[in-house]
């Protein structure tokens, strides 16, 4: 797991970034997390605090509730991320702006339900999409410096995918002044792991058929296959695209290309492989 800080002398360029909560960040500066699509980092505004502020990030299973130990995720699967901001002097209040990206500085999976407070209760985030970036950002002042977002990792090919964040610790003044700001990252590498034990030594067939096939929405029914289960997708040359355990007979394909796919379900000891065409 690779993680990278950076101190800005001053701001994140949220100008007026803790006097406009409902429209956030991102609407009125853009990128402001330190990733390689961010703007500026707008020096002019929020400078010259002492509150020695630190960010740390923590990904759990939102399943199991494990931590992640090991610095990588499983395609498909759903996470929580939590920012939690602290200060070592002082009593700041708290901004946030987070998101995902993959190598190509495009998004990195999915967001869902931003959530504030270490129990998760808070309503002070929510959800902001910018060129087809999805960012976690604050609505409002926290006082406890804690951020969630559920996060649904990317498909399995993805690679890399690092989460980007900056956080602002304001003095809650009115001004811009007195505030301190700082950037970090952390990269986690796609587990590949996962899949030669999950399609290995499974003897029995399992019968099912998948529909509409061809499908031009992505999106299709396996019928045939009722409760928990296992989905494996590869293209032709045997490369995994997509891996996700599920709990219901609908997929949702939409973020892979148009193209023919092996759909194998696994599922009760039995493991069954059909064609896809996705147009």
């Amino acid at each position: 797991m690779k993680m990278k800080i950076i101190y800005l002398s001053a701001a994140l360029g949220f100008s007026t970034l803790m006097g406009s909560y409902s429209s956030g960040p991102t609407s009125q500066r853009g990128d402001r997390t330190g990733s390689p699509i961010s703007n500026t980092t707008c020096t002019e505004c929020h400078g010259g605090g002492n509150f020695q502020p630190a960010l740390n990030i923590q990904v759990k299973n939102a399943t199991t509730q494990a931590l992640v130990t090991n610095g990588k995720y499983v395609p498909g699967e759903d996470y929580i991320v939590t920012y939690t901001a602290s200060s070592a002097t002082g009593s700041p209040q708290f901004g946030l702006q987070s998101t995902i990206l993959k190598s190509g500085n495009t998004q990195a999976g999915t967001f869902a339900t931003p959530t504030t407070g270490a129990t998760g209760a808070g309503t002070g985030a929510k959800l902001t999409t910018s060129s087809s970036v999805q960012y976690l950002e604050h609505n409002s002042r926290s006082m406890d410096g804690v951020f969630n977002i559920n996060w649904t990792a990317p498909a399995a090919g993805t690679g890399d995918a690092t989460i980007y964040a900056a956080m602002v610790a304001v003095n809650a003044t009115g001004s811009t002044a007195g505030d301190n700001v700082l950037a970090t990252s952390m990269t986690m590498a796609e587990d590949t792991s996962s899949v030669t034990t999950s399609i290995a030594n499974v003897p029995n067939q399992l019968d099912y058929q998948v529909y509409p096939n061809p499908t031009l929405s992505g999106q299709v029914t396996l019928q045939g296959v009722e409760g928990t289960a296992q989905v494996i997708i590869t293209d032709l040359t045997g490369r995994q695209v997509w891996q996700q355990q599920i709990n219901s007979n609908q997929l949702e394909l939409t973020a892979l290309p148009q193209g023919m796919y092996q759909l194998t379900v696994i599922q009760d000891k039995k493991q069954g492989t059909q064609l896809l065409s996705i147009q």
